[in-house]
């Protein structure tokens, strides 16, 4: 009997001025922030924050509870966007293919960013995902 051993990657999640910290030669790099990342070409507007919740951001960041609200927002975005899910399905089946891929914005701590509830949603798919912030 032969035995196979399948390689199935990973997600990491990481602030684009920490990028190259903890994460394997190889790795994928993908922007999913509003804004260009020089030396990264893997930009997925899709999944970053629509304008007016980017917008709301700045105007609330100093509250106490402003993720709160934005996670919910955020998740409502990505759910109701026929493109977002078909895209999150791309990345799940390209990290399960064997692919790592990094999920890159410019937030210095992933778990006050929209790519901890990326990261959270792909997990949903028993993928494991990594915060290189940590």
């Amino acid at each position: 009997m032969i035995r196979r051993c399948i390689k199935i990657g990973k997600i990491y999640l990481s602030s684009y001025y920490t990028r190259n910290y903890n994460v394997p030669k190889g790795t994928t790099f993908i922007n999913v922030a509003r804004k260009d990342m020089d030396g990264i070409n893997n930009k997925i507007i899709e999944l970053a924050p629509s304008k007016e919740l980017f917008n709301w951001y700045w105007t609330h960041k100093e509250e106490s509870n402003w993720f709160d609200y934005y996670k919910e927002e955020y998740k409502r975005q990505i759910i109701t966007n026929k493109a977002a899910r078909k895209i999150l399905l791309e990345l799940r089946d390209r990290v399960l293919s064997g692919e790592d891929i990094c999920i890159l914005c410019f937030c210095r701590k992933a778990n006050k960013c929209h790519r901890s509830l990326l990261g959270n949603m792909l997990k949903n798919y028993g993928i494991e995902i990594i915060d290189t912030d940590k």
